[in-house]
């Protein structure tokens, strides 16, 4: 059930929010919460394209909680990164 969703351009926001909201739908999450986790997911990839040159959505359903976890992990030579120098 674990999904890496790689976010280097826009169309991949949406396969991002798509996935995570097909996830949460599957485990019966309730329609609010399935709503404000994709846009939490939207958020997160569209910061990625934003703020650095890309990265990676994990979603993935944490086993005891009933919960789906959204992490983002980003690459650091992005135009942010290179200001930050």
């Amino acid at each position: 059930m674990n999904r890496q969703i790689v976010v280097e351009e826009r169309s991949q926001v949406a396969q991002a929010r798509r996935e995570a909201v097909s996830l949460a739908t599957r485990l019966g999450f309730a329609p609010t919460v399935t709503d404000r986790l994709g846009l939490a997911v939207t958020a997160t990839a569209t910061t990625l394209l934003q703020h650095s040159a890309g990265g990676t959505v994990l979603i993935a359903p944490l086993p005891l909680q009933r919960s789906v976890a959204s992490r983002s992990s980003q690459s650091i030579a992005g135009p942010a990164w290179r200001t930050l120098r």
